[in-house]
């Protein structure tokens, strides 16, 4: 679990608990997309301008139905959400180059070696 406190990405104040909500999380949707009723979950607030009518869950993940996304990465500081935010950023401006699409091909490609490595030593098989 995260030891350090969750921040608000735009003012950088410690977000605060809020109200429980039904909301699906990323994990929700991939697992069973058309499900309709939600758990109560905690939610997280930060009472900035920037982050009126907005949350965060447990993980860090943002939720608003009235911010106008952009380039700025709006996951919660010291989270889990943010450290793949920032990730997929990085990644995103390698892919702007010639080296930085070979860079990453590679790095695909050996991860998936290495998968199959351990699959193969543990007895799975792999396609």
């Amino acid at each position: 679990m995260n030891q350090k406190p969750l921040l608000c990405p735009f003012c950088g104040k410690e977000l605060i608990l809020g109200e429980q909500r039904k909301y699906e999380t990323l994990a929700d949707h991939v697992c069973d997309p058309n499900r309709e009723d939600y758990p109560l979950r905690n939610t997280y607030v930060c009472t900035c301008g920037d982050a009126l009518n907005s949350f965060w869950d447990e993980w860090g993940a943002f939720y608003s139905s009235t911010f106008k996304y952009g380039e700025q990465i709006t996951s919660a500081i010291n989270s889990g959400a943010r450290e793949c935010d920032e990730r997929h950023a990085k990644e995103d401006k390698l892919r702007k180059t010639a080296f930085g699409r070979t860079y990453l091909k590679i790095k695909r490609e050996v991860s998936y070696l290495r998968y199959c490595f351990i699959c193969k030593i543990k007895g799975y098989k792999t396609t």
